[in-house]
């Protein structure tokens, strides 16, 4: 599990990362609740990278939206 892990805090293409994360079994193990999903290790994960990469770019919080994809129409690596 270790390298598993390892291997999706390795990638250097942000977008090969972000699906990685997504696709992510071994992260999701991690969880709050399994009654919420969106409380898993996973999630936080992205939500943290998305908020760092909008605060680089000079955007403050009250700039942020939350945007739901439909289940079958994820657009990989959106942070706007």
């Amino acid at each position: 599990m270790e390298g598993a892990v390892r291997d999706l805090l390795t990638e250097n293409d942000p977008e090969t990362m972000h699906r990685a994360w997504l696709d992510s079994n071994i992260v999701s193990a991690f969880t709050e609740s399994v009654y919420y999903p969106y409380t898993s290790l996973k999630y936080h994960t992205l939500l943290v990278a998305v908020l760092l990469d909008n605060y680089r770019s000079g955007h403050e919080f009250a700039d942020f939206r939350l945007v739901v994809d439909d289940a079958d129409e994820i657009v990989p690596h959106q942070s706007s």
